[in-house]
């Protein structure tokens, strides 16, 4: 890009309009002498530029420096008419030339950038709206179904928590299993003791001394009542055992539906959330939707503002002339010292 500079600076330094029999033409219109004329006129001031530029870049003083700029301008006279071109014509296809190839470059820019990317928008958009599209209605259904929506992941880790959960829930049952049945043999217990000493109280050893035996049939009575009340006690532990046995059992079974349907909530709490997860996730992607629409409008109306502005920049120049410098427009750049890579593979 800074040889670009260099190189339409330098040859402006030599489009000065100046006084000379040539007259503009009144229809504007280059023709394939003068851009022929431009070009080889162009290359041969590069090459006297390079040569004087050294022998200016050598001098040692402004004096010898300026006798070398006086070197290329009375050698540029012998270069206008070796190409039959005039001062005031020169220039003025210098500019036609610019005009032209300006008008050009921006067209290329419209097509390999603005409007490249305005194509990536909007196919981007595009995919944009197709999957939100698909997430209202994958949580519209399940909204519907009452239902969970779950990724690969989260459908994976409910499914091991669960199975994890319903382990520890039926270990826990037995547990209590266990726990109830000791508790019966515990009353069972209990109850044969109680029977026993109620019996000794009715029936009391023949050994026991008359003056001892109202103390051995009330002490008898009294392990009677405790033996009973202890077997109570424990048939109420039992019940409670079993009790939360079942409970555990149940809560083990949900969990094994859990385990084979990870997407249906288990409980009326979890239904609520679900069905409130669902509403918002449509909700969120309808505003998304909204975003993308307002985004597509604006995008379209940049696009066409920018068409337009092109459009008026290349309706100012002349049309011949835009097909004339296009035509030649390789060759211009080989001047101006760009390479595209476009126009190596032609």
């Amino acid at each position: 890009m800074f040889r670009i500079v260099i190189v339409l600076t330098f040859l402006a330094a030599f489009a000065c309009p100046a006084l000379a029999a040539w007259e503009e033409p009144k229809d504007g219109k280059l023709t394939e002498k003068e851009v022929t004329g431009y070009i080889g006129l162009s290359k041969d001031i590069l090459a006297l530029a390079q040569e004087q530029g050294q022998k200016v870049k050598d001098a040692k003083t402004e004096v010898a420096a300026f006798s070398a700029s006086l070197a290329i301008s009375g050698k540029f006279d012998a270069l206008l008419k070796k190409y039959d071109m005039t001062d005031g014509e020169w220039s003025w296809v210098t500019s036609r030339v610019w005009e032209a190839t300006g008008a050009i470059y921006q067209e290329e820019m419209m097509a390999k950038t603005i409007r490249g990317q305005f194509d990536t928008l909007a196919r981007e958009s595009a995919a944009k709206v197709t999957a939100l599209k698909d997430r209202i209605a994958v949580h519209e259904k399940a909204l519907k179904e009452g239902k969970r929506v779950l990724a690969n992941e989260q459908r994976e880790e409910i499914v091991n928590s669960a199975k994890d959960n319903q382990k520890s829930a039926l270990e826990e049952a037995k547990n209590h299993t266990d726990a109830a049945k000791a508790a019966l043999e515990e009353a069972a217990t209990k109850d044969k003791e109680a029977v026993e000493a109620e019996k000794l109280a009715k029936h009391p050893p023949a050994d026991v001394e008359k003056d001892n035996l109202a103390d051995y049939i009330k002490e008898k009575r009294e392990e009677s009542k405790t033996a009973r009340e202890a077997a109570v006690e424990a048939r109420k532990n039992a019940v409670e055992e079993q009790k939360q046995e079942k409970e555990c059992r149940a809560k083990a079974a949900m969990l094994a539906k859990q385990a084979e349907n990870p997407d249906v909530p288990a409980t009326a709490e979890e239904k609520e959330q679900v069905a409130k997860e669902n509403k918002e996730a449509i909700d969120n992607a309808r505003q998304e939707l909204a975003a993308i629409a307002q985004t597509q409008v604006e995008l379209i109306k940049v696009s066409a503002d920018l068409e337009k502005n092109n459009k008026e920049n290349m309706a100012k120049v002349h049309p011949d002339n835009l097909a004339l410098v296009r035509k030649r427009l390789k060759e211009i750049k080989g001047v101006w010292g760009i390479n595209d890579e476009a126009d190596n593979k032609k």
